[in-house]
């Protein structure tokens, strides 16, 4: 779960942020689909084939028009990206399993060799679910930078930046 927040004394709205998202994203080619008005998200950002960022907005006033912008952005699996998990996780237990079948009846087959390539298949996983999150982490990185260049464009002051980011005049 990452926040980002934006301050404006323009009295721009989280529509107005979003319209201009929306548009930013359209002109880009990303692929996103906007809330259809029940959703608990305002946009979803898909990063690739296996990878969705879901960006909630809300907008608070602070008198006059002055406002605040958070963006909560959260990561997550595709449905593609999910069912690849479960499909890999499937494939290598039938791999182990198949290890087990074939090696058990053999007195020749040592005890390390039979549990270490069992681990193999287990560390497949691991591997695949590394994989998976790390490409989650980059969609969610690009769907920052989305949101701060949609920001910067609606004129908007990004706060909380780590000051090794923010330039000295």
């Amino acid at each position: 779960m990452h926040t980002l927040n934006y301050w404006n004394e323009k009295s721009i709205e989280r529509f107005t942020f979003l319209e201009a998202l929306l548009v930013l994203l359209d002109g880009d080619q990303w692929q996103s689909r906007a809330d259809s008005g029940w959703d608990e998200f305002d946009v979803t950002i898909y990063g690739d084939r296996f990878t969705k960022v879901l960006v909630k907005t809300v907008s608070e006033n602070h008198g006059g028009e002055k406002r605040l912008l958070r963006a909560q952005l959260a990561g997550g699996w595709t449905l593609l990206g999910k069912i690849s998990f479960f499909a890999v996780a499937v494939a290598m237990c039938l791999a182990a399993r198949l290890w087990w079948a074939l090696a058990l009846p053999s007195e020749q087959v040592p005890w390390w060799a039979l549990w270490g390539l069992t681990a193999l298949p287990l560390a497949m996983i691991c591997l695949w679910m590394g994989y998976l999150r790390l490409r989650t982490r980059r969609s969610v990185r690009l769907a920052t930078a989305l949101l701060d260049l949609c920001a910067k464009q609606l004129n908007l002051i990004k706060l909380n930046a780590p000051k090794k980011f923010v330039k000295t005049d």
